[in-house]
């Protein structure tokens, strides 16, 4: 008797979770199932996508072509994507530069771009990767035909206007090959900060940091958006290698000070990006959470009622924590993780699957705007390490206390570390996972004044 009721008990929680009983989605997820294509004039990512066809074709050509293709599928109802042989067939033999490695890491991700000349260097742990790439690509011939085709092809990239991806991604949508094209521009600021005289080079870096925040402001997706901010921080890095090792008269810091500036608003502000992550996972007919899962929590879930309590619990609360400035972030603790709880009630066996699912959950979704505010700060950090080294006779930590150039989270004066010679203040992105190493918002100067 036991066994039998034990059975049907079962029996009822599996109709239950049929398909039938699905609930509705959410009016706002509705919404994103029918996405506009993106305007394709001035926009940047038709020219990325196709950033390294070979030699000889047209980058432009092809990503418009490979758009197309995605767009004509999207449209028929399909998931928009493109085999490896299509993709191939209009790319060509993708281009690549001996032993540098750019365009072998063909990745269906963005990449942060952490990887040049083969070695590996991430600005948010040290202080010195852009220092150590201006000392390795000496190896380099600024002149070599391979480089300057990509370094053609990357300043065309900066000069457009826009960057939307578009058709908007499914899971099976390619990316662009966005950690190579940083790659390229990498290399470009490093040769240049070798060869070129202080204003060029400011020149160029002026460029980097209008395309890479145009970026952030414009594109939505997460992974697009993180791409942007790797950029952005990869030309800090550069810039306050030039603030430390070069002598800059007052010209070259009033240039330096005229386009290093706080994010607006509008580029701090990534909650688009969330509503991204939905659309994504709505179009791929499957929510995130169920990827992982064994086949029986995917027979217990409810697709539409799965989407809908993510929205509720993460989304929403997401859109409001991404509008927050950096002291709001810190005062309302909005860098603390979500707590996901499953909660016993009569109600749990109605979907089921995708509560246990949504509880366990590692995604850390809070963690991503406090990354925004980190370089946020770090450019505060940039300006104040000009404003120490164009004053070489006043003591560091007294200007450093006077200052108004301050801790974006708390308003109090950035910390000074008179032995290591740095600037700083603590991370929020790591604050509740630190890596090892962990994350560094902080700036080297330069030797002292004898």
């Amino acid at each position: 008797m036991l066994l039998l009721t034990a059975v049907a008990a079962i029996l009822a929680v599996v109709l239950l979770n049929l398909s039938w009983f699905d609930e509705p989605l959410l009016p706002e997820l509705e919404a994103l199932r029918k996405p506009q294509p993106a305007a394709l004039d001035g926009n940047a990512f038709p020219f990325a996508l196709g950033f390294l066809a070979e030699d000889g074709r047209d980058p432009r050509a092809a990503g418009l072509e490979i758009i197309g293709i995605l767009q004509a599928r999207r449209d028929r109802g399909e998931p928009a994507t493109i085999g490896k042989e299509e993709k191939r067939a209009i790319l060509g033999e993708p281009l690549a530069i001996g032993g540098l490695g750019i365009g072998s890491r063909q990745t269906a991700a963005p990449s942060a771009g952490t990887k040049s000349l083969g070695q590996i260097c991430l600005p948010r742990y040290r202080l010195d990767c852009a220092q150590q790439l201006i000392a390795n690509v000496a190896s380099l011939a600024p002149d070599d035909p391979r480089l300057a085709v990509l370094f053609s092809r990357y300043e065309t990239l900066l000069q457009q206007a826009h960057y939307v991806e578009t058709p908007v991604a499914d899971p099976t949508t390619p990316w662009p090959p966005l950690g190579p094209i940083q790659e390229v521009g990498r290399l470009r600021l490093a040769i240049s900060y070798r060869t070129d005289p202080t204003a060029v080079f400011l020149e160029k870096a002026l460029q980097e940091l209008t395309f890479w925040r145009m970026t952030l402001r414009e594109g939505q997706l997460l992974g697009t958006k993180m791409a942007a901010l790797a950029g952005i921080r990869w030309a800090h890095d550069f810039l306050s290698t030039l603030v430390r090792e070069r002598q800059l008269d007052a010209r070259d810091l009033e240039r330096l000070r005229g386009f290093i500036r706080p994010f607006t608003r509008e580029e701090s502000d990534i909650g688009a990006a969330f509503l991204s992550e939905s659309r994504t996972a709505l179009l791929g007919g499957m929510p995130y959470v169920a990827g992982d899962e064994s086949w029986v929590v995917r027979l217990l879930l409810q697709k539409n009622a799965t989407f809908n309590q993510e929205f509720r619990e993460t989304i929403e609360p997401m859109l409001g924590r991404s509008s927050l400035d950096a002291r709001e972030y810190y005062e309302h603790k909005a860098y603390e993780p979500f707590r996901r709880e499953f909660h016993v009630a009569p109600a749990m066996f109605y979907n089921l699957g995708g509560k246990l699912a949504l509880s366990r959950s590692t995604w850390d979704a809070q963690l991503f705007p406090a990354r925004v505010h980190d370089e946020d700060g770090r450019i505060t950090l940039l300006l104040l390490q000009a404003q120490i080294e164009e004053h070489p006779d006043l003591d560091v930590a007294t200007l450093v206390r006077s200052s108004t150039l301050r801790n974006p989270y708390t308003g109090e004066p950035m910390e000074y570390d008179s032995r290591a010679r740095t600037i700083g203040f603590v991370c929020l992105h790591t604050a509740f996972h630190p890596p090892e190493p962990a994350d560094r918002c902080a700036v080297a100067l330069g030797r002292p004044a004898p």
